[in-house]
């Protein structure tokens, strides 16, 4: 029965999709925010990575939704936040994406979908939308306000073991002007 904000990044086969929750969390003090990750993965890509990273150990834990074949199941994604919303009784007042691979799947969350005869197949969660740009730009400040909240103590998780690895081994990328945004390690 929370407000909270979601934050989406899709991906199509090679890399993970994500939806991660950001729930204000007055427990932890004024600043406390909860983050809830729910994180897909395409099977084949699973299986290719679990040599390297305990992918399918994740699966099977429930850290990790692995979508059956080569790429990204969005029936499934969409499901899964279908779920979760409504199951929870949440109110989502903001849905903020980045644009590839996500305006229509977030369309679809936010606004409904009806077949071709106008009938609702799903109601809308009701929330606005929000493009989000992943660059330098428009990462800077709320990476620094992150920061902050870490700091201080007032950010939680789930213990999710994937965001863990996630966050574990993600860099600070800096440019001239001492604007940051997270990278991948090379």
């Amino acid at each position: 029965g929370r407000d909270c904000y979601l934050g989406l990044d899709m991906a199509r086969r090679l890399d993970m999709a994500a939806a991660v929750f950001a729930f204000p969390w007055p427990e932890l003090g004024d600043d406390g925010v909860l983050f809830w990750p729910m994180l897909w993965l395409p099977e084949a890509t699973a299986k290719e990575r679990d040599i390297l990273f305990p992918m399918l150990t994740w699966g099977l834990e429930g850290h990790l939704n692995i979508t059956k074949g080569h790429t990204l199941d969005y029936d499934v994604i969409m499901r899964d936040i279908r779920q979760f919303v409504t199951g929870n009784e949440l109110r989502l007042l903001n849905l903020y994406y980045d644009i590839k691979y996500a305006n229509e799947i977030t369309q679809k969350l936010c606004e409904g979908e009806t077949d071709g005869e106008g009938h609702t197949i799903y109601d809308g969660l009701g929330c606005d939308r929000t493009e989000f740009k992943q660059d330098v730009t428009h990462l800077t400040g709320p990476c620094v306000e992150l920061e902050r909240r870490i700091l201080s103590n007032s950010v939680r998780h789930p213990g999710n073991a994937v965001l863990d690895w996630q966050v574990g081994h993600c860099e600070v990328w800096t440019d001239r002007n001492q604007n940051i945004r997270p990278v991948k390690p090379e």
